[in-house]
């Protein structure tokens, strides 16, 4: 079943119900690849309802009442810049491909324009080819690469202007 764009609903997280969904859909069982680059993922989402408090913004998608895919920001606003990072994104594999990552990256640019940010960042692992074609045919450039400390692995930055 194909869903038009206008079934999705973009929400802001605020709550520890809506926690625990993101939770269940960004599980080692949901989500094998993220654990793949990340194994102390599920650690991170515990952190994460704090961290909503002061400095992150979760804004989740939804088709009815289940919870297909998320956008994770960290806002990054000091003297020196004004950018805001993606900490995460993520579309549950059976609903990828329809529209919904790119909506939940187009809701987060426009919440950082309305907020000030000139620039936003994202990482992705070297070797998550269409992750890094996902966000490169959303206006997203190749700032640089580095090897990550904790896993290894070559990491891709990518930016875009606003």
């Amino acid at each position: 079943m194909v869903y038009l764009m206008m079934d999705v609903e973009i929400k802001c997280l605020d709550n520890e119900g809506e926690l625990k969904k993101l939770k269940e859909l960004q599980s080692k069982n949901n989500a094998p690849e993220i654990y793949k680059h990340y194994p102390d993922h599920d650690k991170w989402l515990d952190t994460l309802y704090h961290d909503i408090k002061t400095n992150k913004c979760v804004f989740c998608a939804y088709i009815g009442d289940k919870l297909v895919g998320n956008i994770i920001i960290e806002n990054v606003k000091n003297t020196e810049t004004s950018l805001l990072k993606i900490k995460n994104i993520y579309v549950d594999k059976n609903w990828r491909k329809k529209g919904i990552g790119t909506r939940l990256l187009k809701y987060a640019e426009d919440y950082a324009i309305k907020k000030g940010y000139k620039r936003i960042e994202v990482k992705v692992p070297c070797n998550e080819k269409e992750c890094i074609d996902f966000f490169k045919k959303n206006g997203y450039t190749l700032k640089s690469t580095y090897k990550s400390r904790k896993t290894g692995e070559d990491i891709a930055i990518l930016y875009k202007e606003l």
